[in-house]
């Protein structure tokens, strides 16, 4: 039995395998474009739904286009007071 921590190893190549073959499939440099445009928003003061609507339409992942907003905004990292 695993802990509520672990994740099976099965189960995680079958989800890695799953993420390859979609990527794959897609279109990439019209998944880069978007995520680019992502970026380029999110450094302005535009509404970021669309962009993000449209990186979806695209078929980026949902970590890629997380990893898109961290590196414009940064992670919040909470400042623990003991």
């Amino acid at each position: 039995m695993f802990s509520t921590n672990a994740i099976d190893p099965t189960i995680e190549a079958t989800k890695r395998e799953g993420l390859k073959r979609f990527r794959a499939s897609r279109n990439q440099s019209k998944a880069d474009e978007s995520l680019k445009d992502l970026a380029g928003a999110a450094q302005g003061e535009e509404n970021l739904m669309p962009f993000i609507f449209e990186a979806v339409k695209n078929r980026a992942t949902q970590g890629e286009i997380s990893d898109t907003l961290r590196k414009v905004f940064g992670q919040f990292k909470e400042n623990v007071v003991v």
